[in-house]
């Protein structure tokens, strides 16, 4: 019996795409109050902070354009 050699593993490479269009414009649940929109700002903040970390941790992070 052989055993292969132990491969180094591969980091992730992940299609990310920025929060640009995100929005939400119905309900899912009759019963549930529309009273919170998207605050864009923060998105933009949480998904250039989530990238970064990302990126620290070693993935390969693709941005799609």
């Amino acid at each position: 019996m052989t055993v292969a050699p132990h491969a180094e593993p591969s980091l992730p490479r992940l299609l990310v795409c920025a929060p640009d269009h995100f929005d939400t414009h119905f309900l899912f649940n009759p019963w549930m109050g529309y009273r919170e929109k998207v605050d864009r700002r923060r998105a933009a903040s949480q998904w250039r902070r989530l990238v970064g970390v990302l990126e620290e941790a070693g993935a390969d992070v693709v941005r799609a354009e």
